[in-house]
Order: structure tokens, then sequence, then C-alpha cells
């Protein structure tokens, strides 16, 4: 159940889930403001307390500073099995074994995070870098490269598998070289900060701005702290916006926008989209809650894509969503199940590329079980049926996740 991995995470706050709610996203208008003035705009009402009526000045921080340490190693082994006579077309058939490493330090006011992301696939990189600063209680300001928080499912359980209740993540919240076509990471400076109207109820502000992702290699290519070979890295912007009508912080309502200016490298790229550059616009919202054993997660978001080429430019626009649904059978036992679906997905020549075209379900049901078996360790199962250009394929998925220590 949700509310247990939300415990587990709490564990590993400093490290991964420092401030995770008050993440979102945020639009620059294509007509007025630029993302950066939007942000400062953020860090105005972070230092007004969001403009809430009634908010006590915040306390000078402490002379003494206080330090602190955690390391904590994410580590999941799956099992995957076609049920189909044909395979499904896939990058990632074999998933394998992968861990997340992750740091994190406290002094003071400062923060230092940090995670390495290693898989069997080949996949070893710098996840997350982070320094930051708490202004006053309950705002951050991070430097660094971040997930961005137009994203509603990685922006709280990261990569870390025993953090989900899920096997798999919704198509649309895909990593960027999973076939992702949503950008996931950007490099610059983030501002988080919450504000409580009384009762429990407060709002929460998430914006961050800097170097996005190009298009290299046929994938979406966020900016590497180590070994870049993205090709150009233009201008990024997101913000979320939640509120939240209670102080368990399990329930929620968000609304998620974003911009992204890409660069596109990729010579099969340009020829496959007939453009050399794309603006990204995001508007989404999402909405958490939760009631004794039942658990809804749900969002939306509607994607519009400018391209730009030497013949002109065109615009398309299609829209994502998906609602998963959990319940706690027994205190370790949780039963799940997620649709998802999309709209003029299949017409878009931005999905289809970068979403590998015959890989990519623009429909997908689900259904699984999690079992808490042991202090930190989890087995899943789950059962997948998903509609794709190539056709209607169903997997079965097993899966070990556990946290250290």
């Amino acid at each position: 159940m949700k509310q247990r991995l939300r415990s587990a995470a709490a564990i590993a706050q400093p490290v991964i889930m420092l401030n995770a709610r008050t993440r979102g996203t945020f639009l620059r208008s294509s007509v007025a403001s630029r993302p950066l003035a939007v942000l400062a705009l953020g860090c105005c009402l972070a230092q007004s307390g969001l403009g809430a009526t009634g908010a006590e000045p915040a306390p000078p921080k402490a002379a003494a500073p206080e330090f602190s340490d955690l390391f904590e190693i994410f580590a999941s082994a799956e099992y995957l099995r076609e049920l189909d006579a044909r395979p499904l077309p896939s990058r990632d058939e074999d998933p394998g074994l992968r861990a997340d490493l992750a740091y994190g330090h406290g002094a003071g006011s400062w923060r230092f995070n940090a995670d390495y992301h290693w898989t069997t696939e080949h996949q070893h990189f710098l996840e997350r870098l982070q320094f930051g600063d708490e202004l006053r209680p309950g705002t951050m300001l991070w430097v660094g490269r971040f997930q961005q928080p137009s994203s509603a499912w990685n922006d709280e359980h990261h990569r870390v598998q025993y953090l989900q209740t899920s096997i798999s993540q919704p198509y649309i919240e895909r990593w960027e070289e999973d076939e992702g076509i949503l950008p996931q990471h950007i490099t610059g400076v983030l501002l988080e900060t919450r504000r409580s109207f009384g009762a429990g109820r407060g709002l929460e502000l998430a914006a961050g701005a800097g170097a996005g992702p190009s298009i290299a290699s046929g994938r979406l290519a966020p900016l590497e702290i180590i070994d870049d070979r993205g090709g150009a890295h233009r201008l990024a912007a997101a913000a979320r916006i939640t509120l939240r009508p209670d102080a368990s912080g399990g329930r929620g309502a968000s609304l998620l926008l974003g911009h992204d200016e890409i660069d596109i490298g990729d010579p099969a790229a340009v020829m496959a989209l007939g453009a050399r550059e794309a603006d990204l616009d995001l508007l989404g919202a999402q909405i958490t809650w939760h009631r004794r054993d039942w658990q809804l997660d749900a969002a939306g978001y509607r994607v519009a894509v400018y391209l730009h080429g030497l013949a002109g430019s065109r615009t398309e626009r299609f829209s994502a969503g998906y609602l998963q649904l959990e319940r706690a059978l027994t205190p370790r036992v949780t039963a799940y199940g997620r649709a998802e679906t999309s709209a003029r997905t299949q017409e878009s020549r931005y999905v289809g590329f970068l979403g590998d075209d015959e890989d990519w379900a623009y429909r997908r049901v689900l259904g699984g079980l999690r079992w808490d078996f042991a202090s930190r360790q989890a087995l899943s199962a789950e059962f997948a049926r998903a509609s794709l250009q190539a056709g209607i394929f169903a997997q079965f998925r097993l899966q070990w996740s556990a946290a250290f220590p």
C-alpha cells in the first residue's frame, strides 16, 4: 500500500525524497513572459509565504550547524515473459538487475543529494546531483541536475522500484533512455516551498529552469553531468502547484506545466520529423487520494509539439493519462490495477520516432499483487495487456525489490 511505501520513503527522505511532494511544472507563455521570470516570481512568492494571510515571520536560522548523512542502496531483479506467439518489439525485453545508490548530506541549512543509476543493460549514469540551501523553513533552493517536476509519477518514485507498488511505470512517464517521449530532467535551478493555511491544509510550489534535453541517438538526451554527448541543450522550465487538504501528504491535487526547447541533432530524427528544432509545451493535472485501505493516483497530460524546419513549421498535439487504484488486502499484501489511455498519439510523428512506433502502447490495462514479505523487501507479480501499433500484446512480470540497509 502507498502509505506503507511512503513510510519507507520517509527513511530515505534526506537522500531522494526531500520535499518530493513540493514539485510541479511551469509553462512559458508563447507570447508573454520567459520561464526565468516566472521562476523569479516563485521566489518572491516563497519569500512572502505564497500570499498566505496571517503567516508568521520565519525564525532565524540556527547558529550551530547540524550534520546528517544517509546512504541507501535500492535494488531490484525482474523476470519478463511474453504471453503471445510473437514477442513484443522492445528495446528492453530483459530488464535484469538494477540498482540505485543514493547519498544525502545535510549541514545546517545546506543539503547535498546524489543518486547513481546502474543496470545490467549498460545504463550507468549519475541520475541526480543537487546542492541546496534552506532559505527559510519549508523553502529550499537547489542547483544541479534534478528531475523535472512536470512528471506526476517519476517525481515521487524516482527510479526506485521499491518505492512504487506496480512493477512498470505508465508509458507516458517513461524515462528518456526507455523510449520516453516527455523530458524528465533539467540541469539548473529548482525552488521548492510550502505554506500552511491552518487545519493541516497547505499549498506547495516547485519551479525549475535550466538546460533541458536534446534529441540524439534516437532518443531524448538530457544533459549528463559526466561524459555528456547529447549535443546542444536549450532552455527548459517546469513548475508544479499542489493543494493539500490535510497534513497527511497522501492527498492532493496538482497543476502541472512545462516548456522545453529541444535541439534535434540526430540526422535520423531530422529526416523522420522534418525539423531541426522543437518546442514542447505541457499542461497537466494530478490527483492523489487515499482512504483507509484504498489509494488512488491519476494524472493527465495535454502536450503540444511545435516542429521547426527548413520547410516551415507545424504543430502536433496529443494527450495521455492514467489511473491507478490500490487496495491493501492485508498489512503486507496490496492489490492494484491501472488503466492507461491516449489520444492522437498514433498520428504524431514525434511520438512515433521517440516511442519507437511499434513499441509504444497507446492503451494498456494491468493488474498485480505486491507482497512485502520481509523488512524493506517485496515480491510483486503483474499481468499487462497493451495495444500497440504492431497489435495487442500481453506480458507477465515478476519482481523482487529491496532497500538497504
